[in-house]
This record gives C-alpha cells, sequence and structure tokens, in this order.
C-alpha cells in the first residue's frame, strides 16, 4: 500500500463550500455591477471564465469516491438532500454557462468583441443594463442554488 496523496473528504467537501460562497459572491457582485450601469463584454467573459472554472472544480469534487455520503453525514439534517442540492446548484451553473454561450452576439461563430472605427481606433463592445437584464436574471437562479 502506498502513501494516500488524494485530499481527505473534508478538505474537498470544505473546498466545494468556499468556491460556493466565492461563486455566489462574484454573481451578486456582477449582478449589482450590471443593473448599476454599461459594462463591457470582458466582464461577461470573466463571469463565464468564473463560473466554468467553479463547475470543472464542483465536478471534480463530486468524483472523489465517497462524498456524496461524507456531505450527508456531515450535514445529518432531514430537511436538505445534500446530493440533490449539489445536482441543482451544478445544473444552474451550467445552464448560465449554455445561455451566455447561445445569447453572446456573434456571426460565424465568433464572439463580437470589438468595433473597428473609419479612424483605425477599435472601441470593446459595451452593454447597457437593458441588454443585460436576462443574463442577470440567469445569474440571479445561480445565486438562488447556493445557500
Amino acid at each position: 500500500m502506498a502513501f494516500p496523496t488524494r485530499p481527505p473528504l473534508s478538505r474537498i467537501l470544505d473546498r466545494l463550500i468556499d468556491r460556493a460562497t466565492r461563486i455566489k459572491a462574484y454573481c451578486v457582485e456582477f449582478n449589482a455591477k450590471s443593473a448599476a450601469g454599461t459594462m463591457s463584454v470582458t466582464s461577461v467573459e470573466e463571469l463565464m471564465r468564473q463560473l466554468a472554472s467553479f463547475a470543472a472544480d464542483a465536478r471534480a469534487a463530486a468524483a472523489a469516491p465517497g462524498l456524496g455520503d461524507y456531505a450527508k453525514a456531515q450535514y445529518a439534517d432531514a430537511q436538505i438532500d445534500i446530493v440533490a442540492e449539489y445536482t441543482a446548484m451544478i445544473a444552474t451553473v451550467e445552464d448560465a454557462l449554455e445561455w451566455i454561450s447561445l445569447n453572446m452576439p456573434k456571426s460565424g461563430g465568433y464572439v463580437l468583441k470589438e468595433q473597428w472605427a473609419v479612424d483605425g481606433s477599435i472601441t470593446q463592445r459595451q452593454f447597457t443594463t437593458a441588454d443585460l437584464k436576462n443574463l442577470r436574471d440567469v445569474v440571479a437562479t445561480v445565486i438562488a442554488s447556493i445557500e
């Protein structure tokens, strides 16, 4: 038998909880900023990167043998099905990623991020609060899926 190098389930669960807390805070901040005024396309891209990174980390955590049973034992609350809540949270994150991918302005598969002016200057795409209303609704579902 070799020395185990995978982290204990307690550390995996703690990291998942920490990441969920941070992605929720990021989404709350994104929605507040996007409701307050104009936002650049890079802000939407960063939201997508953050959500994708969280989803990858969460899927990796879920792959740890025994994590579901360990989490159930830690929460030992008949009112909460931790595995179902985890599944719902990841589904909302994946739905948000899909929504962004489908709704970002694009042409021929390329995201329309910048505009060239006749004078050669390049302007980054800006979104108004109205432009981002539906995205805020999608992000709100991610926020609601995390306590």
